[in-house]
């Protein structure tokens, strides 16, 4: 599997690269009032309104500072409530590489966090872990209704 590799942290996190659509760099954003934290606003792409998830800030919570390598990852969102296609941003500071991981590597998660879903398995390798996440269980179920609006 063919997987993009970030930093939050200290920590190495990937998201699958059928996942992502684009990387962009970080451009000015749009508030979103009375939205959680870590949705850091929303901009636009080919005429549609992209929210953007702050990974840093829902991670870690601390949000991305803003440095010439910070990007935001385009990523097909399928919502799981209505089962929709959208277009989801993720912010993250530090992106580092394209890496194909082996099935092997892919040890599951030894730990659930109800509060992160979106955690997915952990991949090892020579670098050290790597913790893959799902961008589909990003959003809770009532954000997904706030922020995609059809």
């Amino acid at each position: 599997m063919l997987v993009l590799v970030f930093k939050l942290g200290d920590d190495r996190y990937a998201l699958p690269t059928a996942d992502v659509i684009l990387l962009v760099p970080a451009v000015p954003l749009r508030s979103l009032p009375r939205t959680p934290d870590f949705i850091a606003g929303v901009f636009e792409y080919k005429g549609l309104a992209v929210p953007v998830v702050d990974l840093q800030l829902l991670t870690k919570q601390q949000p991305c500072e803003q440095r010439l390598s910070t990007r935001i990852m385009l990523t097909n969102y399928t919502a799981p409530k209505s089962g929709r296609s959208h277009v989801l941003g993720l912010m993250a500071e530090d992106i580092t590489n394209v890496l194909e991981i082996d099935r092997k590597q892919i040890k599951g998660n030894a730990v659930t966090v109800g509060e992160a879903p979106y955690l997915g398995d952990i991949a090892t390798g020579e670098e050290g872990l790597i913790q893959l996440l799902e961008p589909n269980k990003i959003l809770p179920n009532a954000l997904q209704d706030t922020l995609f609006v059809r």
